[in-house]
């Protein structure tokens, strides 16, 4: 078979890959979002194994492509060799210190795999002019899904909420009035069209930049006098995609929105514009990547001003971050280690325990040290080349509209899969919508076959890139498992690398990607098979018998148990709770209540010994529980030394101090708790950001009685 032909069929499967992720809800965990025995309905979309098959399908076929290459003798970068290897290195180690490395840090591989192949495999231009077809016909599903939720499944759910507060509050597991709840209510209330995403903010990111590369592939149709079909539905894709980034409610989306409408308009008119495109592709995203902390040290954090609050806490996110470098420069903390070493540096009065520092750069730097430099820099290089000549589209004959079509075909395939189980929850007019937007991918992708021709719809593609980077630097692009290989892609596709000769650099690239590929098969994919399977099995023993204590004890020893497969210390989290909730059923016989909490302290501190403070919260609990059954002073000085480390760990938390004060009291320390109460009314009052994640009334009202109380004599 013909290398190029080998090349292209291997482009077009990685674009469809791309594209049907964007178009999936992707579940980070089987486990149900609160507790199988209150909601036996298990979240629909793609469990975790099946989104590792299709990030080792995506290194395969990528290690195909570059291979393709290798057989052709077009040559390849050392440069991006380099920069794509170093950080697969630390990568590795990373993964055999636990399963929740691995799920957070395969999406990243599968992305920068994706970049560097189509780089390569998209320097034959109808390649790239296919490639970039479908990778912006994500946009028909992504509106339609969109204004659904904006027209009728918020306000539906807002309404639901409304007359079912109580009922509501008990399936998710919250109290009325607290903290948290009053959180949920609010987000429920800001809620927006999200799509597939696990946040409007992403939803916007994508679209934004859909929205930008049809605007330049509409002024383009027309400038070669295209037909009114396709002209119209080029305005048609470019207008809805602008109006879902606003139902998104997304500042930062319709921030980047006008800045890629205006390089496109300033394209159309100053060619100056185009020959300053690498320096706008790698300075604008840097910009972003400082704006916040220019912001907050230049400006007062005045949270009254629309979008400063926002501001104000992603610069806390940096300023954590950076810390974080500081302190782990080497290794970084591990692809899903920032969470945890988050809460240690966190700035005091920063309200939010956070995944990411929604900043690409602070991302892999944090979390894989100075090796992630190098992606850092990968993306830099291809960026720079998108912008220096990505653009240059030819003015030439398109290629075959049967490519796009089946590639189309391929990606409606693809995300059947991650429907089967949503769409037996959906009612009809919801099958209806989603039959038609996928049905609307191939004809767009057809559309924008036919107007990806000349430099102004190159430049609006180099635009999209722009709006994605740029975008990346304030929000979790790069972190989600959905837009971080999109963006990846695009920014591949957009950035075509010189052909060369030789096979030897090629190669190379086609073997680290086939390692990847492998690793990820039998460390990630097989095993977490296995896993799902466990912890299903162990919801299916709640769902049995919801009320029973027995059975909670039973499906925590079987979570227990899944952990072995893997090595997910977050599923011993999950245990705990389940023993936790056995100990706490009323009418139990001690004995069996001190066995569940044992279990509890022990698969708790276990997890908190792999790096979960969550793990070391569940062993606090459950210490408490056994020093108040037992009376035995060596479980309450554990109990108060482990609530001592989980402040001292977590130091801008006020209810640890909380926690702490009372573990003091308890034992008699009055002078401890009276400091500890205090170092938690300190903390709290340094909280002006989000008033309703402060505590409440009755505990500060506890921690003032508590200080005001003058030391026994």
């Amino acid at each position: 078979m013909n290398s190029v032909i080998v090349a292209r069929v291997a482009a077009i499967v990685i674009a469809a890959i791309a594209t049907a992720r964007c178009m999936m809800t992707l579940l980070s965990e089987t486990w149900f979002d609160v507790d199988p025995a209150i909601d036996s309905s298990p979240a629909t979309g793609l469990p975790p194994h099946w989104l590792m098959i299709f990030d080792a399908a995506l290194l395969g076929v990528a290690a195909i492509g570059l291979a393709a290459e290798s057989w052709g003798r077009r040559g390849g970068s050392t440069l991006l060799l380099i920069l794509l290897g170093l950080p697969c290195i630390v990568m590795l180690f990373w993964f055999f210190h636990g399963g929740h490395h691995v799920q957070a840090g395969v999406p990243w591989l599968a992305g920068m795999a994706a970049a560097v192949s189509l780089s390569h495999l998209c320097r034959d231009s109808q390649t790239r002019t296919i490639v970039l077809a479908m990778l912006f016909a994500v946009c028909g599903p992504l509106i339609l899904q969109g204004l659904v939720q904006w027209g009728w499944t918020v306000p539906d759910t807002i309404a639901w909420f409304e007359a079912n507060r109580e009922e509501a509050m008990r399936l998710i597991g919250l109290t009325p009035g607290s903290p948290a709840a009053q959180v949920y209510e609010r987000r429920l209330y800001e809620g927006a069209a999200s799509g597939w995403f696990s946040s409007p903010n992403l939803l916007a990111t994508v679209l934004a930049a859909c929205g930008v590369a049809w605007l330049a592939m509409l002024v383009a149709a027309k400038r070669r006098s295209a037909s009114v079909v396709i002209g119209a539905i080029a305005l048609v894709a470019t207008l809805a995609s602008a109006a879902v980034v606003g139902a998104t409610m997304s500042m930062g989306g319709m921030l980047v929105l006008a800045i890629g409408l205006v390089l496109v308009g300033l394209c159309a008119r100053i060619s100056l514009i185009r020959r300053a495109g690498g320096w706008l592709a790698i300075g604008i995203p840097l910009v972003a990547a400082v704006a916040a902390i220019v912001i907050v040290l230049v400006l007062p954090a005045d949270t009254t001003i629309p979008g400063m609050r926002s501001m104000v806490i992603r610069g806390q996110y940096v300023q954590g971050a950076a810390t974080i470098v500081l302190e782990h420069p080497l290794t970084g903390v591990g692809p899903a280690g920032f969470q945890d070493a988050w809460v240690g540096v966190r700035p005091i009065g920063a309200p939010e325990e956070v995944a990411s520092p929604h900043a690409m750069i602070f991302d892999w730097i944090a979390m894989l040290g100075l090796a992630g430099m190098a992606w850092v820099g990968l993306v830099g290089v291809l960026a720079w080349r998108a912008g220096t000549n990505g653009w240059s589209l030819s003015d030439a004959k398109p290629p075959n509209g049967g490519w796009v079509l089946c590639g189309g075909l391929f990606v409606i395939g693809l995300t059947l899969i991650g429907l089967r189980e949503e769409w037996a929850v959906l009612d009809p007019a919801e099958q209806f919508v989603r039959a038609c937007g996928l049905l609307a991918v191939p004809l767009l992708a057809w559309v924008s076959l036919q107007c990806l021709r000349g430099p102004m719809a190159g430049w609006g593609v180099t635009a999209a890139i722009v709006v994605l980077l740029t975008q990346a630097q304030i929000e979790m692009t790069m972190f989600n498992s959905a837009t971080a290989v999109f963006a990846l892609a695009l920014l591949g596709a957009a950035a075509p690398w010189r052909i060369g000769i030789g096979r030897a650099i090629p190669a190379q690239l086609a073997g680290i990607v086939a390692i990847m590929c492998v690793v990820v098969v039998y460390h990630g994919a097989l095993p977490w098979m296995a896993q799902d399977r466990e912890v299903a099995a162990a919801a299916q023993i709640l769902i049995d018998a919801p009320e029973s204590a027995d059975s909670r004890d039973l499906a925590g020893r079987a979570l227990a148990e899944a952990w072995s497969v893997q090595r997910d210390p977050r599923l011993l989290v999950h245990a705990a709770d389940q023993h936790l909730s056995a100990a706490s059923m009323p009418g139990r016989e001690q004995g069996l209540v001190l066995m569940s909490l044992s279990l509890a302290s022990g698969e708790g501190g276990w997890a908190y010994r792999q790096g979960l403070l969550a793990g070391g919260r569940r062993e606090l609990e459950a210490l408490d529980g056994l020093a108040g059954l037992t009376k035995n002073p060596e479980h309450a000085k554990a109990a108060r030394m482990l609530a001592r480390a989980l402040a001292n760990r977590d130091p801008g938390s006020a209810e640890a101090w909380v926690t702490l004060a009372r573990s003091y009291q308890r034992a008699g320390l009055h002078a401890e708790a009276t400091a500890s109460w205090a170092r938690a009314i300190d903390v709290d009052d340094a909280n002006v950001i989000d008033p309703l994640q402060r505590l409440p009334e009755a505990i500060r009202k506890e921690a003032m009685d508590a200080i005001a109380v003058p030391a026994p004599h």
